[in-house]
Order: C-alpha cells, then sequence, then structure tokens
C-alpha cells in the first residue's frame, strides 16, 4: 500500500547495531518505529520499507534505489524511486547525508535558535482557515511560551482558551491539542500539520495541514500570520471598540424565544461598558441580575450565571454558534438550549438590539451642539450640598475629552481631586448623576446625586431639580452648578 501522505518518509534514520559487522546495515526512522531503510541482497536494492518486511526478508516498500553493489552505503545511490498513489513508480531527487547523532543533534538545535530569533520579535500567531466543529478550537490567538529552551521547538498558548496548545511532536509535527497533550508531548489533538525539517515554524510552506471532523481527518489550508504583541492585543480591543461603537446608544438586547424552564433567559439584557477594559463586552439581564450574556472562551455567545461570567466559561443555559472577535450577538446564529440530561438542543432564539428612545438620532444630534457649547467652558463648580454626603457632591469637576468612537455622545466630568467621583449622564433614566467611577463605567443610575429628568443635549447646570442621599433618603437640595 503507498504510504499514507500525511506520514512523510524524511527524517532522521538511527543505525541500528544489532545487525552485526558482517550484515548490511539498517536504520530505524527516529519517530517511526515501523520505517526502515534496509539493504536487501536478494535484489541488492536500498529500500524504504516496514519492520515487518525486513523480518520476512522480502524487499518491498515505498521506495527504493536501482541496484548496487554490496557495500555500497545509502547515500551513494544514485537516484531513489517512489511508490505513487496509482501504483506507478517515479524517480525523485532526494538528499541522504550520513551524519553522527552528535552532528544532528546540534544541526537540529542551531535551526531552533535562529527560529526563536524570529518568533521572539514577533510572540503572537494569528490562526484561521480551519473549517468543521473543531474550528472555534483551532481558529485564534496564540501567544508564545517560555519552553525554557531555544534550542527546542517553541509551543503557543491560545489567548481566550489557556487549554488549547500549538505545539512539536518529537519536533517533527505541529499539533493543535490540550495543555495536557502539550505537557506530555502526545501527537493528539484536533489538527496536525506534515512532517517538517527542525526550526521551521507553523505556517512554513513546508507543511501540509489536516483536521479532524467527527470521524475522519480533512486536509485544510490553515493561514498562519506572526505578529509582534501589542499589534495583536490592539487587534483584539479593536474589535470589541468598534463592536460598542455599534450599539450607540442601542444598550438594551431583547432575547425572546425560550420555553419550558429556560424562559427567565428571556427578557432584557443591558450592556455592561466596564468590561470594555477587560477586553469583552458582557450584558446583564434587567429582571434576574444573575443571568449574563457574554462571548465564551469558544468564540461563543452564551447565556450562563455570573460565576462563569467572571471567567467566560463556555458553559451555562444557551449558546450560539462560533462567531468572529466583535461579532454581536444579534448575528449570531444557530443557539441552542440544555435541555437536561447533558442534551442540548437546536432552539430559535430571537434577539434584537433596543434603542433607548426612537428619537435616538436627534439625541445624537443634540449631545453634539452640546458638546460645542462646552468648548471654551472645561470646569463646572458644584456647590450647596449638605447632609453627609455633601463632600462627596461638592466639587470642581473637569471635561474629560471624548474618545474618537464616542461622538455624540453625552459628555463626562471627573472631580478633579479625586479620581473616583464623576458627572456623567445615564441615558436610559434622562438624567444627571453624581458616582463612583465603577458606577460612571456602567452607566449606573446609583450614585450620591441626581437630577431630574431631563432631555437628550441638556447640560448639568441646566438641570431643573437636583436630589442629594441624605441619610439613605434623597432630599431635594438647592445646587448651584456654574
Amino acid at each position: 500500500e503507498p504510504l499514507d501522505g500525511s506520514l512523510l518518509i524524511n527524517g532522521v534514520y538511527d543505525l541500528q547495531p544489532e545487525q552485526g559487522e558482517d550484515m548490511p546495515p539498517c536504520f530505524q526512522h527516529r519517530d517511526r518505529n515501523d520505517l526502515r531503510v534496509h539493504y536487501f541482497a536478494s535484489d541488492q536494492r536500498w529500500w524504504l520499507t516496514s519492520a515487518r518486511f525486513v523480518e520476512a526478508k522480502r524487499p518491498d516498500g515505498w521506495a527504493c534505489s536501482p541496484p548496487v553493489a554490496s557495500g555500497t552505503q545509502p547515500f551513494e545511490a544514485p537516484w531513489w524511486s517512489f511508490l505513487q498513489q496509482d501504483g506507478s513508480w517515479e524517480n525523485k531527487d532526494i538528499v541522504v547525508v550520513c551524519k553522527t547523532a552528535e552532528e544532528v543533534e546540534e544541526a537540529a538545535v542551531a535551526a531552533w535558535r535562529r527560529a526563536y530569533e524570529d518568533v521572539h520579535s514577533r510572540p503572537l500567531l494569528e490562526v484561521s482557515g480551519a473549517t468543521g466543529h473543531n474550528s472555534s478550537l483551532i481558529n485564534g490567538l496564540y501567544k508564545l511560551a517560555s519552553t525554557g529552551d531555544i534550542g527546542k521547538p517553541p509551543a503557543f498558548q491560545k489567548q481566550d482558551n489557556g487549554e488549547v496548545w500549538l505545539y512539536a511532536v518529537k519536533g517533527r509535527t505541529w499539533w493543535f491539542g490540550s495543555a495536557q497533550g502539550m505537557e506530555k508531548g502526545l501527537a493528539a489533538g484536533w489538527a496536525h500539520s506534515s512532517q517538517f525539517s527542525p526550526g521551521t515554524l507553523p505556517g512554513s510552506t513546508e507543511e501540509t495541514w489536516k483536521v479532524f471532523l467527527a470521524n475522519m481527518w480533512e486536509e485544510q489550508s490553515l493561514s498562519f500570520e506572526a505578529q509582534p504583541s501589542n499589534d495583536a492585543l490592539e487587534h483584539t480591543a479593536g474589535a470589541w471598540r468598534r463592536a460598542y461603537s455599534e450599539m450607540r446608544d442601542h444598550w438594551v438586547l431583547e432575547i425572546s424565544g425560550a420555553t419550558g424552564v429556560l424562559t427567565n433567559i428571556n427578557g432584557a439584557y443591558e450592556l455592561k461598558p466596564s468590561y470594555l477594559e477587560k477586553g469583552t463586552m458582557i450584558f446583564q439581564n434587567r429582571a434576574h441580575q444573575g443571568v449574563w450574556l457574554y462571548p465564551g472562551k469558544d468564540r461563543r455567545w452564551w447565556v450562563s450565571d455570573s460565576q462563569r461570567k467572571d471567567t467566560l466559561d463556555a458553559a451555562g443555559w444557551a449558546c450560539s454558534e462560533p462567531v468572529d472577535i466583535g461579532a454581536l450577538p444579534v448575528v449570531a446564529q444557530g443557539w441552542n438550549l440544555f435541555s437536561g440530561n447533558r442534551r442540548w438542543e437546536a432552539h430559535s432564539l430571537r434577539i434584537r438590539a433596543r434603542p433607548l428612545k426612537d428619537s435616538d438620532p436627534s439625541g445624537v444630534l443634540a449631545w453634539t451642539s452640546a458638546m460645542g457649547e462646552l468648548r471654551d467652558l472645561p470646569l463646572l463648580e458644584i456647590s450647596g450640598a449638605s447632609g453627609d454626603r455633601a463632600s462627596a457632591v461638592d466639587g470642581v469637576y473637569e471635561l474629560q475629552p471624548p474618545k474618537q468612537d464616542q461622538a455624540g455622545h453625552p459628555p463626562v466630568y471627573r472631580e478633579r481631586s479625586d479620581k473616583d467621583r464623576w458627572l456623567y449622564y445615564v441615558p436610559k433614566h434622562q438624567s444627571w448623576w453624581i458616582g463612583n467611577t465603577r458606577r460612571k463605567n456602567d452607566l449606573d443610575a446609583r450614585g450620591w446625586a441626581r437630577s431630574s429628568r431631563c432631555e437628550p443635549g441638556t447640560l448639568p447646570q441646566a438641570a431643573e431639580r437636583w436630589m442629594v442621599s441624605a441619610g439613605g433618603v434623597w432630599e431635594a437640595q438647592p445646587l448651584a452648578l456654574a
């Protein structure tokens, strides 16, 4: 049978000393014990063959030299013929070099050291192109992990799922596998390369790749893009910033369609902007605050609990098909709901973005106009508060420059002497609030003081009525804002 294309014969073959000095030498492949280079005296050819043919003294295999005189070494053969998939034979020029074990090891170490110099300058690897049900495990961003020895192949850890690794097995094949597989050097996982020469990094034209699909291996074209660390991190952060910008003031997602015991996941989910600082986008159910919608480590949107949300765990009550980084839940497809007994069922879950108010475009224009009025008025002094929260309210607040993707949003102020006191507008309640950093980041309608309801574009000094928290109750107070 022709040798399977994924089991290439290139590599290092070690001399087997047990043959004896008066017998033709036999060489065994260092990584595949069933491959031999053996001389059969019966037809005077060197053969690349299997162990069973050697034992049976049968001149057969996948490649052979022309007849040569006894004592001719494999590297002295003028050419080699290889068995093709259609049963024919084809002459090929191959390089056979005889080396000492020390020379082989030194060459491999030198090759990996040269490769390490390249990968160290670009330690992040963006993998794409895998298809099938394992594609979400394979595709993604990987980071160079410390190997402790730059003379050996490097290993790469996936950034959104620390249990997925890209590593070399015996320095000859790359594998996408588990952390345990990486530690033990197992040739097992979701995808693997063909055999390569020492110093060959993933993505070389020398490699072909096979991806496991349920019950078979399929050859696929994987792409590998090496990136400097800053660029790659900005790529992920930028994807979520762009998604956030797309949401604009549509801060609420409405989920419907869940039935049975999972009806509690239906309802309105509110965007929590503070998670953008952690490089992700997360929504919280308004009615059930322990229910969250977030992108998991497997690149699927998940509906799950608070504990799993904190670790972006790929587990919960509902999940979508894998999506690209930065893809919003409204574009996710193929939703499945957990039905119990370790069973998942496809379900027509519906998700739509809901604007905070129908006049959203006019709100953007109103805030754009209001920001123009503040161009020469960067400071706002608040005074007149009384009670136990007076010191948390009074002060001089400084206008913060808007971010590039926040044109048309309400202005934000920070107290000059206290970095944890903010004045911000909450669109869903249409009111100004004074609160801490976390409340400001989440646009949470909680804090030490609040204005009366006012239309978008209304600056804080124009708000008609202010309430201050005093002794646990809200009290109207004549605050002065100038």
